[in-house]
C-alpha cells in the first residue's frame, strides 16, 4: 500500500523533479483488444527527423520521457508483432518565462494490438493518433478531431480484419472439407488443387501442406508407372508388329519365334 502511495506521488510530482526548460510527459502502454497493461513496448522519441531517447516500457507499462521546451517531438511505440503508433507534442510556444507556475503535465496512453497477415496498416503506422499542444493551460491540450479521426479509422480497420479471419475461416473449412472427400475417393489431382488453395488462405496450417505432400508423392509415383506401362506397351506393339510381318510373309518360323519371345514376356509381366 505504502509502495503505490509513494509511486502515486512520484507521478503527481513528477514533472516538478526536471531541470529548467524540461517537462516530464509520462507514456502508458496498454493492450487495445484486452486492456491490459503491455510491458516490454519500446518508446523513441524524436526532435525532427533525429532520434532523441529510446526507452523500454517497464513491467509498470508506464514510462517517463524528457523533452525540452520551445520544441516538437514525436513520440513512436512499437513491439514485435504490434502495428506501431505515434503522436506528437508541440512544446514549441511553452518556455519557463510565459508560463506561470508548475509547467504543464502530460500523459498519453496509447493502445497497441497485434499485426494479422494480410491486413494493410500503413495509414495507422504512417499518420498520428493526435497532437498534444501547449495552449497555456496546466496540461497539455490534445487535438480531438484528429484522435476521433485515428480512432475510427482503427476500429474500421480491426472490423474489417475480424469479418475477413471469419470469412478466410470459413472458406478455409470449406475447401479443406471438400478435399478430404476427395482425398478419401482417390481423386488426387482435384483433392491437390483444392488443399493447395486451402494452404494459400492459411500457410502455417500443417494439415493441407502434409496432404499436399502425401499427394504429390502419389501423382509422381503414379506418372513413373504410367510411362512404364507406355514403354512396355511399346515394346510390345512392335514386337507384334513384327511378328504380323512374318507371318504375312509366310514366315512361319520367325513368326513363331517372335509370338513364343511376345508369350514368355507377358509371362513375365503377368
Amino acid at each position: 500500500m505504502l509502495k503505490n502511495i509513494l509511486f502515486i506521488l512520484l507521478l503527481l510530482s513528477g514533472f516538478q523533479v526536471f531541470s529548467q526548460g524540461k517537462i516530464g510527459y509520462y507514456v502508458k502502454v496498454i493492450n487495445k483488444v484486452t486492456g491490459k497493461k503491455e510491458p516490454g513496448a519500446t518508446v523513441k522519441v524524436y526532435e525532427g527527423s533525429s532520434l532523441s531517447q529510446t526507452v523500454v516500457v517497464p513491467n509498470s507499462a508506464q514510462t517517463i520521457v524528457e523533452l525540452n521546451q520551445g520544441k516538437k517531438y514525436k513520440i513512436e511505440v512499437s513491439k514485435d508483432g504490434k502495428v506501431s503508433r505515434f503522436f506528437y507534442v508541440d512544446l514549441t510556444t511553452y518556455s519557463d518565462e510565459a508560463h506561470q507556475g508548475d509547467p504543464p503535465q502530460g500523459e498519453t496512453e496509447i493502445g497497441l494490438f497485434d499485426k494479422q497477415p494480410g491486413v494493410d496498416y500503413s495509414y495507422i503506422e504512417n499518420n498520428e493518433i493526435t497532437t498534444f499542444k501547449y495552449d497555456g493551460s496546466a496540461t497539455l491540450a490534445l487535438d480531438q478531431a484528429k484522435a476521433q479521426k485515428m480512432g475510427q479509422k482503427i476500429d474500421e480497420i480491426i472490423n474489417k480484419a475480424a469479418n475477413d479471419q471469419k470469412n478466410t475461416d470459413a472458406n478455409y473449412s470449406k475447401l479443406v472439407s471438400e478435399a478430404d472427400g476427395m482425398y478419401t475417393l482417390k481423386k488426387y489431382e482435384d483433392a491437390l488443387k483444392k488443399y493447395e488453395a486451402a494452404s494459400l488462405l492459411k500457410p502455417a496450417e500443417q494439415h493441407p501442406i502434409q496432404r499436399i505432400n502425401e499427394i504429390s508423392a502419389i501423382l509422381k509415383s503414379q506418372k513413373e508407372a504410367n510411362a512404364a506401362n507406355a514403354q512396355k506397351d511399346d515394346e510390345y506393339n512392335s514386337l507384334i508388329k513384327s511378328a504380323d510381318a512374318f507371318r504375312d510373309q509366310k514366315k512361319y518360323d520367325e513368326a513363331i519365334t517372335k509370338y513364343t519371345e511376345i508369350n514368355a514376356q507377358m509371362d513375365i509381366v503377368e
